[in-house]
Order: structure tokens, then C-alpha cells, then sequence
């Protein structure tokens, strides 16, 4: 089981990771400490134990228009047997947050788009 999450941030911010976790797996290719603007990153979670599936949870803020000090964006990419989705994705505004489910478990992936 494998989670593939791709960040794409449109903004003229960087995003700077501020922490996250993966769920029932373990990162293979582990967020960067930021995503520059108009660039993305592609993260992968590899499932851990014979589970039904895998998650990752993502905090970003970004650099010039941070309205909190952490957390202006979170990421939420589940991919369960029982549930594949985004649910949980949150974001501050003026930012806004499109993601969408490319494919479902076993091999999840997810695209994130930050505007």
C-alpha cells in the first residue's frame, strides 16, 4: 500500500513545512522543508505492517501573507480501503486549496493545488 501526494504550490509564497505525520506507514520520499513558488513536490508514504491502507497529514504556512503562525495550510490525503479521500484539508484565507483523488487504495494518489 503506498500513498503518492503531489503539492503544487500556484502561489508567489514559499510554503514552509511545519510538521506532519504519516499514518500506519512510514515517508519514502519525505516532505521537503519548503516548496517554492509556482513548483511542487511529490510525497510518497509506503504502508507499514500489512494495514488496510495509509495517511499523511501536512502543515504549511506560507512566507509574506502567513495569517496564523502555524498551520495556514493542512493537507489531509487518506488512502484506506475503506476510505480514500481528502476530508480534514483546511486552509486560511486568501489562500485556496483544490485537491482531487487520481487513483484509490492500495496505490493512492493524491493531487494538492495551493492558490
Amino acid at each position: 500500500m503506498t500513498a503518492e501526494i503531489t503539492v503544487n504550490n500556484n502561489t508567489d509564497s514559499t510554503m514552509f513545512y511545519d510538521g506532519g505525520f504519516a499514518r500506519d506507514g512510514q515517508w519514502v520520499d519525505a516532505p521537503l522543508t519548503q516548496i517554492n513558488p509556482h513548483s511542487s513536490e511529490r510525497i510518497t508514504v509506503e504502508g507499514a505492517g500489512g494495514g488496510n491502507g495509509v495517511s499523511a497529514n501536512l502543515s504549511y504556512h506560507l512566507s509574506g501573507n502567513s495569517m496564523a503562525p502555524r498551520g495556514d495550510v493542512t493537507l489531509v490525503a487518506d488512502g484506506y480501503a475503506t476510505n480514500t479521500g481528502t476530508a480534514g484539508t483546511s486552509w486560511q484565507q486568501p489562500l485556496n486549496v483544490t485537491s482531487f483523488v487520481q487513483a484509490g487504495y492500495p496505490h493512492s494518489s493524491f493531487v494538492f493545488t495551493i492558490d
